[in-house]
């Protein structure tokens, strides 16, 4: 299943609350964020980002992404919430930084305690580090609870491990399906000389994933790490 959702237009530019308006005749610092969200669960999720309500404070879907947001360089806190979770609400700071790309994903993490009952958490991490893409790459990254899963692209299958990205090979004009157990997940076109990453989250019914797709001309990804998430503060607010 596919969903893009343009929840703020791409040439919004959005001013951090601590942002002077002193010197206004200079071009401001600009940065760009994309927020992802895999956290697919009964309830549903709301996620904000600095002054941005996503949706217009609606829910945003399981695999939902907002459009590139042009952001003042500054601090954005975000908060993102699912009444699924213990705690409920995560919130967290982005500093946006002059002439970079972001990219914000959100997740979870499940743990089964020792009388059997699993919690739910909310997680996330941003992906700053930087490289100007020459040639297009595509990545597939598995935000599973589950430490291995299955999925094929064109005609080749893959096992992705958690958290980790895994390399499949492209080339200009590719048009690939994305396919678990048969069933069609997604269509990319490569059509530019951008980082393609596939994103895939269990689904709420626990009957295999789902995956969302974002692309960017100058993120690298890097394997979504628990000291980065520490950094969050998990309330229940």
């Amino acid at each position: 299943m596919k969903t893009l959702i343009a929840a703020i237009g791409l040439c919004l530019l959005v001013v951090p609350s601590s942002h002077s308006q002193e010197n206004s005749s200079e071009p401001p610092a600009v940065g760009y964020i994309q927020l992802v969200n895999g956290v697919a669960l009964k309830a549903p999720t709301y996620l904000s980002f600095g002054k941005l309500k996503m949706m217009g404070g609606k829910p945003m879907p399981p695999g939902g992404i907002s459009g590139m947001l042009g952001m003042i360089a500054g601090p954005y806190d975000f908060e993102i919430s699912n009444a699924d979770c213990d705690p409920p609400k995560l919130t967290g700071t982005v500093e946006i930084e002059d002439g970079k790309t972001f990219a914000q994903i959100f997740y979870i993490e499940s743990k089964t305690d020792k009388e059997g009952k699993m919690t739910h958490h909310l997680r996330s991490s941003t992906l700053t580090k930087q490289h100007e893409h020459t040639e297009p790459k595509l990545s597939l990254v598995s935000l599973s609870e589950e430490p291995l899963i299955q999925v094929e692209v064109g005609k080749n299958a893959y096992q992705l491990n958690s958290r980790y990205a895994t390399e499949v090979p492209v080339a200009f004009d590719d048009e690939l399906t994305i396919k678990q157990s048969g069933r069609v997940l997604d269509e990319i076109t490569i059509s530019t000389p951008a980082h393609y990453m596939a994103f895939f989250y269990d689904r709420s019914d626990g009957k295999g994933q789902e995956v969302v797709h974002i692309f960017n001309k100058k993120i690298v990804y890097e394997p979504l790490r628990e000291d980065k998430d520490r950094e969050n503060k998990e309330t229940t607010e």
